[in-house]
């Protein structure tokens, strides 16, 4: 019998109401999975994302294999069986692929270029540009190559993370990468290759951490790629919060990334189980950490901060073992200096030295004639014992005495932070101050302002890549990891290893640590004029090396018409080679060529060079 009110149409269906809404909602479900039905603890899991930002539906197949031998009756001993089995077996976990060898693949039919040894040459590097990739519109926060070196990807602020194939580098090179993930909606802060998978992990400034599966086969002469799948993901705890540097490696039991935060929060996550085993506290007020690097045998971790300060921990404990502040060679008048990278020593100090990357003062620096670029320290005994300098001079100049410096202890209380931020208010003050006073000098001040408005480029280090044997088997690939290989033979490997180094005066240099007067610039110089010459000198257990830049030309001399257009002449052609700003991020690929380095600076650009000869 029909309802009141209805109507009744004879062969004929209502039309659905339809109604349409061009409001867009972001958000982020977060929908953990059960260890069984009915059972109150969560897996730690979260379900992976597909390439479109869906979560599709995933039924998990239950194993006809037994987990133990337990028969019994007990639910709440089974679900402990089961969890642990869960946890611990390896075969459950196959959302990160196939295992990936280390080292480079050779492809079949493949261009083989050769680099020559060094020792039997004189000739200057060569260093061919083999692609400019402007896929990016920010600036370049990271760059990290997969363990076979099939391809490699770039984190920028520009909210994006893309995929770049290396067997384009070498035919048909082409300046799209392979895949764009775009799903942080946040600026990329840092990228890190998951060892020995073809996962990378990705870090923004909102907090998030994802871990995407690339999906690549090697079938033909050309890999293929498949869609991006996102398998894990990850947030901070506290609003503001976000993860500035990590590292991974595998254990027996576990997949493990390190990460560090600007709160200054060490945590070490389980990929596996999503769960958290252990995290440390560094003390905020050494400021948040910039930088990290762990040892061959992942027993201690070292953190830099943006105030100064290395903070050596050790893992398996989590204890803070000792705090120092790095830039003792450096007048700063109070001021803390940033660490930018610290990497560990890849052929000196069996594992114990660690090359710091530090800021150099700006205020004065044009009358500085020494600036520091990078010090080694030695973490078990505390002492300086390696220096990298930079200086204005000639060659017949005499190089500066290396001195032993001890560390000086970070002092952790929150008094001595607040004191130590007042100091360096009040050297800003006065140093504004006295440049105010300098502008309002009447007359003979114009060259003096415009000095200031038009600064030099400062050669602080901003990263650098180290390892045994640039271009061979032996080279570190991982920054992270690049003490893996110091306990092998100096006449095995080749040489005493090398160091590639960026800076904020848009040189890429190489740095040759068994020679140091092998050392070259690859990138950034403006005229053969400017080439810089490097020598070492070593005193008891401490030694400095030292790049010698000869000095700028007088007015007089470069106004002469052939100077100039020669200079002209000289910046046009390499216009475009060049870094035209800061460079953000360096990285070493062995495929499809050996000697490839991948730079990227802060206006978006990576460019990928080939080096076939260093000089001798």
């Amino acid at each position: 019998m029909p309802l009141s009110g209805s109507v009744i149409l004879d062969g004929a269906k209502a039309a659905p109401a339809v109604g349409s809404s061009k409001m867009n909602a972001v958000g982020l479900l977060e929908a953990h999975s059960k260890l069984l039905d009915g059972s109150p603890e969560e897996s730690g899991r979260s379900t992976p994302l597909s390439a479109s930002g869906i979560r599709p539906p995933r039924l998990r197949q239950a194993s006809m294999q037994p987990i133990s031998t337990y028969d019994g009756q007990d639910p709440g001993i089974s679900h402990l069986l089961e969890g642990l089995y869960l946890d611990n077996n390896r075969e459950l976990q196959n959302d990160f692929g196939p295992k990936v060898h280390e080292g480079p693949v050779r492809r079949r039919g493949a261009v083989r270029h050769t680099l020559t040894p060094r020792d039997g040459s004189s000739r200057r590097a060569e260093v061919t540009l083999v692609a400019n990739l402007t896929s990016h519109s920010e600036a370049i926060t990271s760059l990290a190559v997969s363990p076979d070196h099939m391809f490699f990807v770039s984190g920028s602020d520009d909210k994006t993370v893309k995929i770049w194939d290396t067997a384009r580098l070498e035919r048909n090179v082409t300046s799209k990468p392979r895949h764009t993930y775009g799903q942080h909606h946040a600026r990329i802060k840092c990228v890190c290759i998951l060892e020995g998978t073809h996962c990378f992990a990705s870090a923004a400034d909102d907090g998030s951490v994802h871990i995407v599966r690339v999906h690549v086969t090697q079938s033909g002469a050309l890999p293929k790629y498949g869609k991006l799948q996102v398998v894990r993901e990850y947030r901070v705890d506290s609003p503001g919060e976000y993860v500035t540097c990590m590292v991974h490696y595998n254990s027996d039991a576990a997949s493990n990334l390190i990460l560090a935060t600007t709160h200054s929060n060490i945590v070490i996550l389980d990929l596996r189980t999503m769960r958290i085993p252990q995290k440390m506290e560094n003390p905020r007020q050494f400021g948040p950490i910039t930088c990290m690097c762990i040892d061959r045998k992942r027993t201690w971790i070292i953190v830099g901060t943006s105030a100064g300060v290395l903070t050596l921990w050790d893992r398996r404990f989590g204890l803070m073992l000792k705090s120092w502040h790095v830039g003792v060679s450096i007048s700063t008048s109070g001021r803390s200096v940033r660490v930018h990278q610290c990497v560990v020593h890849p052929a000196k100090g069996r594992g114990k030295w660690v090359m710091v990357a530090v800021e150099a003062p700006k205020k004065g620096s044009s009358d500085r004639k020494i600036t520091n670029l990078i010090e080694v320290w030695d973490i078990e005994k505390s002492v300086l014992v390696e220096t990298f300098v930079t200086r204005t001079g000639t060659i017949s100049d005499p190089l500066p005495e290396p001195q032993e410096n001890a560390a000086t202890s970070a002092d952790t209380t929150p008094a001595a932070a607040i004191a130590a931020l007042v100091r360096a208010r009040q050297n800003q003050s006065q140093s504004a101050m006295l440049d105010s006073h300098d502008r309002r000098l009447p007359g003979g001040n114009v060259g003096a302002i415009k000095t200031e408005l038009l600064p030099s480029p400062s050669p602080d280090v901003r990263t650098m890549v180290v390892g045994l044997d640039f271009g061979g088997h032996y080279m570190s690939q991982r920054s992270e990891f690049n003490d893996l290989m110091v306990d092998s033979s100096p006449s095995r490997s080749g040489g005493k290893g090398f160091m590639i180094t960026g800076s904020e005066d848009r040189k890429i240099r190489f740095w040759d640590l068994g020679r140091i007067e092998r050392t070259a610039v690859l990138s950034g110089l403006e005229s053969e004029q400017e080439r810089p010459s490097f020598g070492s000198l070593s005193s008891g257990n401490t030694s400095i090396n030292v790049e010698t830049c000869p000095p700028t030309p007088s007015g007089v001399h470069s106004s002469r018409p052939a100077q100039r257009t020669s200079l002209i002449a000289y910046n046009q052609q390499n216009l475009l080679k060049n870094h035209q700003d800061v460079i953000t991020s360096l990285m070493c690929i062995d495929s499809p060529f050996r000697g490839g380095i991948v730079s990227g600076d802060r206006a978006g650009f990576i460019k990928v060079w080939r080096v076939d000869q260093l000089e001798s």
